[in-house]
Formats: C-alpha cells, sequence, structure tokens
C-alpha cells in the first residue's frame, strides 16, 4: 500500500515515476500518522465539537469531488486531496483544538474516508474497515458520498485563520510582543455599501455619497471586491476567542477603536 499511495501521488498514470528513497520513507511516516488517528477515532464516541465541523466539510468535499476524479483517471488528484490535503487538515485541527476534539471530528467522516481511499491503499483500508466493525469487505463497498451541512462553519474556520494569519505577518514585521490583539469589526453600512457595490455602478455611487462612506468606495476600486464571506464577525471570533488565546498565547478583546479602518472580511488589528 506504501508503494501504490507513492505512485498514485508521484505522478499522473500517463507519467513515470521518479523513485526518491528519502520520500518514500516520509510516505510511511504519513500513512503510518493515517493509520494511528483513524485507530484512535474508532474508540471515541459522541457530536464533534461545532467549532471543529469545517473539517468535516472539507472532507465532504474531498470525499465526494473523489469520485469523479476516479473515473476520470485523475489518481494524483485524489491521492493528493485525500491524504496530504486531508492529514495537513487533521494536524491543524489538532494543533489548534486538541486531540480529543479532533478525533471526534475525524470520527465523523472515518468510514467514508476509508472506502474513499480503497482504491489506492486496498490492504490498509480493508483493516482499518474492520476495526469500525463494517460489514462485508470495504473494496465490495458503493462508493461513499457525503452530505456537506457544515459549509457555514468552514466559512467561519477560513475567517478565523485570516485574522492568525494577520495577527503572525504584523509580529514578523514588527517585531512586537504583546500580550492583547484588539479586533475592531466593520460597521453595518460598509457591509451595506459593498453588497450594493457588488450589484450596482460604483462610480454612480460615488457621487450619491459623502464623507466616509465615499472614501470607502473609493477604496473598493483600487482593490478586487471581495467576497461577502461572514457578516456577523463576531459570531466566531467570540466562538473561537478561548481556542485563539491558548493558541496564540494572547488576550483578544473586540474593540471599537479601530472600526474606520475595518473593511467586510478583514477587520482592524491593534496589538499591545
Amino acid at each position: 500500500d506504501l508503494f501504490r499511495m507513492y505512485l498514485a501521488s508521484n505522478a499522473d498514470v500517463w507519467y513515470d515515476v521518479d523513485w526518491r528513497t528519502s520520500e518514500v520513507e516520509n510516505y510511511s511516516k504519513k500513512l503510518a500518522r493515517l493509520f494511528s488517528i483513524l485507530t484512535e477515532a474508532a474508540e471515541v464516541s459522541g457530536e464533534p465539537d461545532e467549532r471543529d465541523t469545517w473539517i468535516v466539510s472539507r472532507m465532504a468535499d474531498r470525499i465526494n469531488a473523489a469520485s469523479s476524479n476516479y473515473e476520470a483517471m485523475r489518481i494524483r488528484d485524489v491521492a493528493i486531496d485525500l491524504f496530504f490535503n486531508a492529514l495537513n487538515d487533521i494536524r491543524d485541527l489538532e494543533n489548534f483544538a486538541g486531540k480529543e476534539r479532533t478525533l471526534r471530528a475525524v470520527r465523523k467522516f472515518a468510514r467514508e474516508w476509508i472506502l474513499s481511499l480503497s482504491p489506492i491503499m486496498p490492504f490498509v483500508t480493508e483493516e482499518l474497515f474492520s476495526i469500525y466493525h463494517c460489514e462485508g469487505f470495504a473494496s465490495l463497498q458503493r462508493f461513499p458520498s457525503m452530505e456537506n451541512t457544515y459549509k457555514h462553519a468552514e466559512r467561519q474556520w477560513d475567517f478565523i485563520q485570516s485574522l492568525i494569519e494577520d495577527y503572525r505577518n504584523i509580529i514578523k514585521v514588527s517585531g512586537l510582543k504583546p500580550k492583547v490583539m484588539k479586533i475592531s469589526l466593520a460597521e453595518d453600512w460598509k457591509w451595506d455599501l459593498l453588497e450594493r457595490a457588488r450589484n450596482e455602478d460604483m462610480r454612480k455611487m460615488i457621487k450619491e455619497v459623502q464623507g466616509e462612506a465615499r472614501d470607502f468606495l473609493v477604496s473598493l476600486m483600487k482593490r478586487k471586491i471581495p467576497e461577502p464571506g461572514i457578516r456577523n464577525e463576531r459570531e466566531p471570533i467570540e466562538a473561537y476567542r478561548e481556542d485563539m488565546e491558548k493558541f496564540l498565547g494572547i488576550k483578544i478583546e473586540i474593540t471599537e477603536e479601530g472600526k474606520r479602518k475595518a473593511i467586510p472580511g478583514r477587520p482592524s488589528i491593534t496589538l499591545v
């Protein structure tokens, strides 16, 4: 199975594989990691924390996309997405939320993940399939599909990750060692103008407004209009506040101080 995964992810089926022993050793470690996480997840029960369902959303999309990729012989795409990208997401979730919450989230999609990898890793997936007390053989099951009802959670996670990235960029440039991150959110009127700007002539809108509203629209013209994202940005910050404080080692406050600089999807950050 290690050999199959290396071949599948290293090159498309139409091309020769460039064998590198050092890479194979790395694949071996990742395969052991996959087996370990799925084995441990089989021992947990209960629904995942709502904050962690973003990974269920991503895995549902990956598993559903894998079916058409297999049919089109895009085996490399399947291997990279279901093996490497999935393991990267699990690593990120474990670093952020801890192992217990991660295992409960993985348990939610474990069976479908195992079956989706069966064409590439038949022996490992058969053993994992039996660990989950499933009837029959994994290789004889219908290819899985998942209904994705967690897109909102994924959008919230992406928003939180953008905040963390902005924080790290500020730290990298400034060299600060802050104790508090103050977050200021865009005001409702900015969201209203943004939604109008997506459907109306912005030059005409600029002529109709003055002051801060005009300055905001002018700034929008200088950049690509952002996607709507999550309008209630306070909700994910409040939900993830404790996790973020532990992860970053700072206190997080939502404040009105920098709201003039905040734009939809990009809150203003002040470090003190």
